[in-house]
């Protein structure tokens, strides 16, 4: 979805045999570019992707609009875009949630440049109606520099079978970071609206000692970038990070449960060495369960890897490999990976380069929600 190559676009493949296999891929707008692609099913069956679109010319990022597009035929076809936040600025990182009602929540992250080089990245909010056609305007999640946090790297949005909404962002920490909480270490946070107009004071998801780490990639091209995410399910809220631990950096995960105001003390769900874990996603199936993927170093290269917990994440499973094989350690791993459950199936799209293992990846554990 957002390579490094200047001539980036966005590309869309689909499958009606459960992930058995696929049709031929191709490219959603040719001559545009799009990046930093998320997806939601509508309760009626639309499937709904959120993405960026560069207006401003050349090498230049100051014109990232957000815009939607729609499929009402599983996937062949695609309709838009949808305009959702066009007014001549920098938007960046988009994350997408449908409620069972069928109102889409966004949430994402603006640049705003400052003179001193560095940037001010305010995290937004925007709610729809039922269907997605129109979305309200945006509301300012965290004030950013008024409250001496310096912008923040949207985790994920959620919205909660008792209406209130919840953006989670990880905000930087030091004082001259040059862009705010994008490529450095920072503190993961949390923030709850009871109507989609005002977020109540942040409440802090990582405990000091083990806040997220370092989000962009390192010189071996480590899989570090986005390192924390959130989901929401019926009326709690997961949130899961590559944090600091004692001698590396660990996976953990936290939960907000049945209306509380804040997060459980962090579950330690894997440990490893410094810059070995990253990108981690959770999601939950009906059954309640939480399930957890990362990449992590192993076996001379990087692999995906997965834990479970069935108990509202007080405990977990111990890490299990997702493939028998690894890809390189010089590969990039890409910006995003995603996991869903659908009826009695767990599914795990990931991206692997470097070597001719380069490409995109589903993995599904099927009969895995029980």
């Amino acid at each position: 979805g957002s390579p490094a190559a200047p001539g980036f676009t966005l590309r869309w493949t689909w499958s009606s045999d459960g992930g058995r296999t696929f049709g031929p891929d191709a490219e959603l707008m040719p001559d545009v570019r799009l990046g930093d692609p998320t997806m939601a099913l509508m309760p009626d069956g639309t499937f709904l992707l959120a993405s960026l679109r560069k207006d401003s010319g050349g090498l230049a990022w100051t014109d990232v609009a957000l815009v939607l597009f729609r499929s009402s035929d599983g996937g062949r076809t695609w309709a838009g875009p949808q305009a959702v936040n066009d007014d001549g600025v920098f938007h960046d990182r988009p994350w997408l949630h449908v409620d069972a009602q069928g109102r889409a929540h966004l949430g994402h992250l603006t640049r705003f440049e400052q003179r001193d080089g560095s940037y001010d990245l305010p995290v937004s909010y925007r709610g729809s109606d039922v269907g997605a056609r129109t979305f309200q305007p945006a509301v300012t999640v965290n004030p950013a520099r008024a409250s001496g946090v310096k912008g923040g790297l949207t985790m994920g949005v959620a919205s909660l079978d008792d209406g209130r909404v919840v953006v989670a962002y990880k905000s930087a920490t030091g004082a001259s970071d040059h862009q705010g909480g994008l490529c450095h270490a920072g503190v993961a946070w949390a923030q709850v609206s009871r109507d989609g107009r005002a977020f109540d004071p942040p409440v802090r998801i990582s405990p000091a000692g083990t806040d997220p780490v370092e989000g962009c990639e390192t010189a071996d091209r480590s899989p570090v970038a986005p390192n924390a995410r959130i989901v929401g399910a019926r009326n709690d809220v997961y949130a899961a990070w590559v944090g600091n631990a004692p001698s590396g950096h660990a996976l953990y995960l936290a939960a907000m449960r049945d209306g509380a105001s804040e997060f459980s003390p962090p579950l330690l769900v894997a440990r490893g060495a410094a810059q070995d874990l990253g990108l981690p996603v959770v999601t939950v199936d009906r059954a309640s369960a939480v399930h957890l993927f990362w990449m992590q170093r192993r076996d001379g290269g990087f692999g995906p890897m997965y834990a479970r917990s069935g108990d509202g994440g007080r405990t977990a499973s111990a890490p299990v490999a997702v493939t028998t094989w690894a890809f390189p350690a010089n590969g990039w791993a890409g910006d995003f990976n995603a996991a869903v459950t659908n009826h009695d199936d767990l599914y795990f799209a990931w991206a692997a380069a470097g070597g001719d293992r380069a490409g995109i990846y589903l993995s599904v554990a099927r009969g895995a929600v029980r």
